[in-house]
Formats: C-alpha cells, sequence, structure tokens
C-alpha cells in the first residue's frame, strides 16, 4: 500500500511539472529588426504577488547587449510604450516610459513592481527575465487570452544607447493559468515495535502419593510427570504406565 502511495505521488508530481512546463508560450521574435524569443505565461492569484494575477517573461536575444521588451496599445511604436529594460553595465532591471525619441525621453517608472528578475548573459545569449503584475495603476494592462501589441529592442553592446534591433509584434497573450496547490508529501505508515508476549504460568505438577499393596510392595519410583509403579504379585513382574 506504501509502495503504492508513493508511485502515485510521483506521477502527480511528474504530471503537474509538464503542465508547468507547458504554460509557457514561446514565440519568435521577427518584426522588423527583431531576433530571439520571447516566452510568456499568465497566472491568476499568483502568491509571489500577493494573490494579484501576473505574466512572466523571458526574452531572449542573440548577442551581448541591453534588451527592452514592453506594450503599446496606442501602436505608436516606442514612443509612448511601457517596457522593462535590461542595463547589463548597471545591472538592473527596471520599467520605464518612453515618450519620445531618445535616450533622455526613457525615464524611469514611480512603481518599480517586478518580481524575481533576472538578466543572465551565457552562452552568447542575453536573457532578460522577470514577473509583472497584469495591471497597475496608471500603467498599461496586459490582456490575457488576447493579442497584445508588444515592443522590443536591443542594443550593439552593454552601454545602454540607440538600438541595433526594434520592432512591433502582435502577440496572442495564453490564458492565464492558476497556481497548482501543493502536494504533501507521503508519509511512512507508522512502525508498530513488537510486544513481548505475556509469560504463561505453569503450575508443576501435584505430587501423588505412591500406592501400597501389602506389605511386600516397593515404594513407587517418580521420575518427572512419569509414574512407575512396581508391584509383586504371586511372584510375577507387571509394569503400569
Amino acid at each position: 500500500m506504501f509502495a503504492k502511495s508513493m508511485i502515485q505521488a510521483w506521477l502527480l508530481a511528474t504530471c503537474c511539472m509538464a503542465l508547468a512546463a507547458a504554460q509557457f508560450q514561446s514565440v519568435a521574435m521577427t518584426e522588423g529588426s527583431l531576433q530571439g524569443t520571447l516566452e510568456s505565461k499568465v497566472t491568476t492569484a499568483d502568491p509571489a504577488a500577493n494573490g494579484q494575477d501576473t505574466i512572466t517573461l523571458k526574452y531572449t536575444v542573440p548577442g551581448t547587449s541591453w534588451v527592452a521588451v514592453g506594450v503599446n496599445p496606442t501602436g505608436g511604436g516606442m514612443v509612448n510604450s511601457e517596457v522593462v529594460i535590461g542595463k547589463p553595465e548597471d545591472d538592473t532591471v527596471l520599467k520605464y516610459a518612453i515618450s519620445a525619441r531618445g535616450v533622455s525621453a526613457v525615464v524611469e517608472q514611480p512603481n518599480q513592481t517586478l518580481i524575481n528578475t533576472s538578466l543572465v548573459q551565457a552562452n552568447g545569449n542575453t536573457v532578460l527575465t522577470f514577473t509583472k503584475l497584469l495591471e497597475e495603476t496608471g500603467e498599461y494592462s496586459i490582456n490575457p487570452g488576447a493579442v497584445n501589441t508588444f515592443v522590443a529592442a536591443f542594443g550593439f553592446s552593454n552601454s545602454f544607447s540607440f538600438h541595433e534591433g526594434f520592432g512591433v509584434q502582435q502577440i496572442n497573450v495564453p490564458a492565464a493559468t492558476p497556481v497548482a496547490p501543493d502536494t504533501p508529501s507521503p508519509t511512512s505508515a507508522p512502525v508498530v515495535a513488537p510486544t513481548d508476549a505475556p509469560a504463561v504460568p505453569t503450575m508443576a505438577p501435584a505430587p501423588t502419593e505412591a500406592p501400597t499393596v501389602g506389605d511386600s510392595a516397593s515404594p513407587s519410583m517418580v521420575t518427572g510427570s512419569v509414574l512407575f509403579t512396581v508391584v509383586v504379585v504371586s511372584s510375577s513382574l507387571a509394569l503400569f504406565w
């Protein structure tokens, strides 16, 4: 029974991990001069965001440079967009609002609410990862299960300046997925220590008196629980059990 429970728990954990992996949607970034891939996953009641709905984005770009990705429902390209920029030189991942062309028009958002930010450069790629609230006061919303207008860019180097690649791409954001509840770990069945069986008292056999046959009878001989009686009758010897 315990082995069966362990197998069932393992199968459940495997299915949960496969489902979690399937929740990410990967899209090739090909519009304009964009390169790389954008992976996205929407989570409802995200415990990492105090129960609010979130989207996790992972933007992978070939090369080593600063990278940016965000949304602009106005359709104006980078102008009037709200993006997250990863700057390797500063080792920062922050939210920005872009009001016009030029580096000076890229301004940090007042509320930096990103979760689990990461900027990694390895194997010739730059990978920007973060989790963002779907809805925030004073910012554009991202709509799950619908087409959203994304903007993205990357630079010539790690130094933040004019972009090398840029584009606007329509992406169908995956529908929200609730977080699966934690599955309790199987517990071992309690082991009951063996107990000694109660001792059964034994009673010694009561002594018996040997019968007497006349004056010529020999005394009885008792050994253990076997009684031997020797009786002389008419000069003959008889043995009784």
